[in-house]
């Protein structure tokens, strides 16, 4: 069994299908990845290459957080919220950043125990609960601004003596 460590993708060239037969190439479910741009691609370049990525991703349903992370080095002070973003490979998780050797057995038995979580989560609806997630955040928001407007009120009702 091989050990979850990082994959490199590099992209060199804008051509879209070159960039989706990139992303396809990689295998989340299997480890975690980190795509690098060129330095000869501009700042608008970056950008619309992530918004292709992150829709090619959300369009074939791939889960690109769980349960591998899919990591986008960019100095581009841009926010994706779909994508993870970071300005250098030193800033990376370090555990997915081991040498290579063969594991002995316990870790063995600890990537099988992985190698089951993995697949547990794989088959978590995960749009669902993100969108259940919403609903309640949605729902503690309203809760917590008629609370705010019920003390208000309380307090108003005891400084008149009602």
């Amino acid at each position: 069994m091989e050990l979850p460590l990082f994959r490199h993708v590099s992209v060199t060239r804008t051509n879209q299908s070159t960039l989706v037969s990139l992303v396809d190439s990689i295998n989340l479910n299997s480890y975690p990845a980190y795509i690098t741009f060129d330095s000869n691609f501009d700042e608008s370049e970056i950008v619309e290459m992530s918004h292709s990525i992150a829709n090619h991703l959300s369009k074939n349903g791939t889960r690109y957080k769980l349960p591998f992370p899919l990591y986008l080095i960019t100095n581009l002070a841009y926010d994706n919220h779909l994508l993870l973003i970071e300005k250098s490979t030193s800033s990376l998780p370090k555990y997915f950043k081991v040498s290579r050797r063969n594991p002995n057995q316990r870790e063995l038995q600890i990537l099988k125990r992985i190698n089951i979580l993995r697949e547990q989560i794989e088959a978590i609806p995960v749009n669902k609960i993100l969108e259940a997630i919403k609903t309640r955040s949605k729902n503690n928001r309203l809760l917590k601004e008629q609370s705010k407007r019920l003390d208000f009120y309380e307090t108003i009702t005891q400084k008149l003596g009602l």
